[in-house]
């Protein structure tokens, strides 16, 4: 008769799992009862034994385990022998990890997005900003969050797979495990739909489970097994009262009057296993149970489940998220990590490192032998006062030993280098030891080798927190939408009710938070690790020039980030959500049509110089190019036409000139500087010249109405008005240009002031080296053939 909660040998299907049935449908769970979770449990930890055991040495080598055992040494006679482990297996992976641990240093985890046409571009782009970094903010305040992805992720890079779950089915918040805590059939395929059982060992506070149950109406609702949980409770905790059990209304006084002592007591956790079962429906059904059992000297019925969750929804990803380092040949277990692959390559290097010890120690004993067995009676050294006298009866022994500088050190180099290319990226010591990065480009790609992470194993990691911020983003809206429903509490969720009252605070309306329908993951620059984003950071600088104000502003900040952290670079350069175009474009569109109009505009200190010159250039542009029309059309027509451009461009020319100006001290807008200040002598030529061609024009026309029979005085009267007016633009703009030509001039006297100075003190200085060489030559005793080289003035 085959066990009930074993593995069918010919199937290999779980047979602790109901059958499908030969005729209908299935009915009801798949999983009989809590006693076959519970059995099914004890065959995953007999089919895992084996890999534990590994697990348990790859550990134990981390920790600093020695490469031999010391009772191994005792019993072969060599209890003296060098027995260290160097911690460089330590030391790796806490390199890894700490490039792992820089990818939650990102001000935004997630990047949401909300349905295209839903809302106009710039409240899209603002929603979706303001929801990842509140998001973000949310799961970074939550005290557990940074502890739970560090271990997360040294399991990752340790054993090469790590699972995030969501323990409470109704809650955003995640808990993580490695193999040690979590088991699934040995043959599944590495991707969540492949999963047909999952089972999680999960030790519990008391009162976390206690709480679960204080509303007994809801919790009865949602699947709990309340007298199962109460007595449950009673078992896991102790009175010290008379050794006495305490009773579930001692346990619920206790909690209700805040009374800590219940989650102090000696060993007062609940051992609980949670099981998730894929239905033949496809859906996933959720238990919670006691991993021990039922205890002899219990009156407690059989094994009962705490908690039931029957086919909640048809994808695993909704309860949780494996994470791989790769995919190995195709399934869970066949995955490897860094601890795996270092393991032989570790253990061989603190052998070898060992034996060097080894040998450096016996270097520095004296080594005699005696010439004979008589010479073992006698002492080999007798000290007499300062003096060691050795016996004629021992010789001296000298011995060679070898060089490891050219031996075992190049091949402990070697074998450094091959651990680091099984590993996650490689070290300094990667590139050859006669290539010295002295340029700018050699120093950036010893930065990028030294402390980057494989691109493959980064890639995994990233796809596996898409997954699980995913879900958690789904769980976090859908308790959201209840909140702003009045359908929940805030005190039962504050995390989420202080995200959405942020949300509100920055004018975006929490509803579109709900409405966010993709959720991707938020990679950071350089991958976590500090070295890639200097070297990622320098390449982007040197593209500065073509970017648009919004991404010069955003890679500065990023910049000011990595040199000073989040919160300083906050303070000198704020990262504000700017839509794009920026609002100096609009503003600078609104100062020319002020100017057409005859407005004299100041620029003000704190515009973006560049939009408000790229902007001001145009309108130039186009002004100057009426003009040429006008000339190239043979000055025909109404010459009052041409005078709202003409003053315009008096206007606007200087005005952009003090934007240029502005830009002189930006080297990274040297060639676009150079550009405009060239672009603006030539307009102010061209402007000269139209003014001195309008000026003649008018001339004529007077000429031309003072000379006719009938003079049209209210033309001439008009004529005379255009020509006043432009001579009072040309005083007004050579004034602006004199006021320009006088700044210069300051700035030149200045700086030749500064230089007349330098070479002055540059004088004295050689004046005096000169006075003591030659007060040193004079007073020598003998001078032969000394010429002194005296300067050239």
């Amino acid at each position: 008769m085959t066990n009930p909660t074993t593995f069918s040998p010919d199937s290999g299907a779980i047979t602790g799992l109901k059958p499908f049935p030969k005729k209908g449908k299935p009915k009801g769970s798949r999983l009989a009862d809590a006693k076959s979770l519970q059995s099914i449990y004890e065959r995953f930890r007999q089919l895992d034994e084996k890999s534990a055991y590994q697990r348990m040495g790859v550990r134990a080598m981390i920790n600093g385990q020695p490469p031999y055992k010391e009772s191994s040494l005792r019993r072969a006679g060599r209890a003296a022998t060098s027995n260290l482990n160097f911690g460089e297996a330590k030391a790796k992976l806490k390199q890894m990890l700490t490039n792992y641990n820089g990818l939650m240093e990102g001000q935004a985890l997630v990047s949401p997005a909300l349905p295209i046409g839903l809302v106009d571009d710039a409240t899209k782009t603002l929603a979706e900003d303001v929801s990842a970094r509140e998001f973000t903010v949310m799961l970074k305040e939550w005290d557990e969050f940074e502890t739970l992805m560090q271990i997360a992720f040294m399991e990752f890079v340790t054993h090469g797979v790590a699972l995030a779950y969501h323990p409470d089915d109704s809650d955003w918040k995640i808990d993580v495990a490695g193999w040690d805590n979590f088991w699934i059939p040995r043959d599944t395929r590495a991707s969540e739909s492949a999963v047909d059982v999952l089972i999680i060992y999960k030790p519990e506070l008391p009162s976390d489970m206690a709480n679960r149950i204080m509303d007994e109406e809801t919790a009865a609702e949602m699947g709990w097994n309340l007298e199962a949980v109460r007595d449950a409770l009673v078992r896991c905790t102790t009175s010290t009262q008379n050794g006495q059990r305490l009773t579930w209304a001692d346990l619920a006084r206790q909690l209700k009057s805040n009374d800590l002592f219940l989650n102090h007591i000696e060993d007062a956790r609940m051992h609980t296993l949670h099981g998730y079962v894929r239905e033949y429906d496809g859906t996933f059904s959720h238990y919670i149970i006691e991993r021990d059992g039922m205890k002899p000297s219990s009156d407690a019925k059989e094994l009962e489940f705490l908690y039931e969750n029957i086919s909640d929804d048809d994808s695993p990803k909704q309860f949780f998220t494996i994470f791989c380092k790769d995919i190995g040949d195709g399934t869970y277990h066949t995955v490897r990590g860094a601890g795996y692959d270092m393991y032989p390559h570790i253990q061989t290097s603190n052998k070898a490192w060992n034996s060097m010890v080894d040998n450096l120690m016996m270097s520095m004993k004296t080594m005699l032998q005696p010439t004979d067995s008589v010479a073992l009676e006698s002492p080999p050294i007798q000290l007499d006062g300062p003096v060691a006298i050795l016996s004629p009866d021992w010789a001296f022994i000298e011995r060679d030993f070898p060089n490891h500088t050219n031996g075992a050190l190049p091949i402990m180099h070697d074998l450094a280098l091959m651990m680091g290319s099984m590993t996650d990226g490689g070290s300094p010591q990667s590139l050859p030891a006669s290539v010295q990065p002295q340029t700018k480009y050699g120093i950036q790609a010893a930065q990028a080798s030294g402390s980057s992470l494989a691109i493959d194993s980064v890639n995994m990691a990233y796809k596996g927190l898409r997954r699980m911020f995913k879900e958690m983003f789904r769980r976090v809206q859908v308790i959201a939408g209840k909140l702003i429903e009045g359908k929940e509490d805030p005190d039962d969720h504050p995390e989420v009710f202080a995200m959405l009252e942020r949300i509100a605070s920055q004018q975006v309306d929490p509803r579109l938070f709900l409405e966010i329908n993709r959720v991707e993951e938020s990679r950071v620059i350089g991958a976590g690790s500090p070295g890639a984003k200097q070297s990622i950071m320098d390449r982007m600088l040197s593209r500065i020039g073509t970017m648009d104000e919004v991404g010069r502003a955003q890679l500065l900040h990023d910049m000011d980030v990595l040199d000073v952290g989040v919160q300083a670079a906050q303070r000198y350069r704020p990262a504000t959500p700017k839509p794009r175009p920026v609002i100096d474009q609009k503003v600078a569109q609104l100062e020319n049509t002020g100017m057409f109009q005859g407005t004299e505009i100041e620029p003000l200190d704190g515009e973006n110089h560049a939009i408000h010159a790229a902007v001001h250039m145009e309108a130039i542009g186009q002004s100057v190019q009426v003009l040429e029309d006008w000339r190239n059309g043979g000055e025909q027509g109404d010459i009052m036409e041409l005078q709202p451009h003409i003053a315009f461009l008096a206007l606007l020319i200087p005005h952009t000139e003090r934007h240029v100006a502005a830009l002189q001290n930006d080297p990274t807008r040297a060639q676009e500087f150079g550009a405009y200040k060239k672009a603006l002598q030539e307009y102010g030529a061209i402007w000269t010249t139209y003014v001195r061609q309008i000026e003649r024009a008018i001339s004529e026309q007077q000429q031309e109405a003072n000379a006719a029979e009938q003079p049209d005085q209210e033309q001439i009267a008009k004529l005379e008005k255009a020509r006043l007016e432009m001579e009072l633009m040309v005083r007004k703009f050579q004034t602006d240009e004199q006021l320009k030509v006088a700044e210069v001039q300051n700035r030149i006297a200045l700086a030749t002031k500064k230089t007349d100075a330098e070479l002055a003190n540059k004088q004295a200085k050689q004046n005096v080296e000169l006075a003591q060489e030659l007060a040193s030559a004079s007073s020598s005793d003998v001078v032969t053939n000394k010429r002194i080289n005296t300067p050239n003035f």
